[in-house]
């Protein structure tokens, strides 16, 4: 199998829409999550963010992660208000990309789980202040 030209999308890609596989309409980032959230999607949202974020960000989203724990400076807590004034199409783009030392999961989640990922996180207890 070779490996698809850059920007290739799937049929199941394509049939979810633009705005669901890039984050983005007509070129800005949406501020909500385009998909319905359901409990099965904050599930798998849940099962994905053990998966690919706990080990830095720790497993309720507060930071202190195995991993991020090692880090200079340390992964950011995803339950914060900084975290939380940041629109939904931004977080997925994050998490499609990467970000700063964060390396890219677009090629490891399809772009339903990562809505799922951030449905997940804005299911999280505020941080206390």
């Amino acid at each position: 199998m070779r490996t698809p030209p850059l920007g290739t999308l799937s049929r199941e890609e394509a049939e979810l829409g633009d705005s669901v596989v890039s984050g983005k309409r007509a070129g800005a980032t949406l501020a909500k999550i385009p998909v319905s959230i359901t409990p099965e999607l904050v599930r798998i949202g849940l099962t994905d963010f053990n998966v690919y974020c706990a080990t830095c960000h720790g497993e309720q989203g507060t930071g202190g992660g195995l991993v991020g724990s090692n880090l200079k400076p340390p992964p950011p807590a995803l339950n914060t208000e900084d975290v939380r004034g940041i629109s939904d199409g931004e977080l997925f783009e994050t998490i499609t990309k990467g970000r700063d030392r964060m390396p890219a999961y677009g090629w490891a989640l399809p772009p339903v789980e990562r809505w799922a990922v951030i449905a997940y996180l804005r299911s999280l207890p505020r941080a206390a202040r």
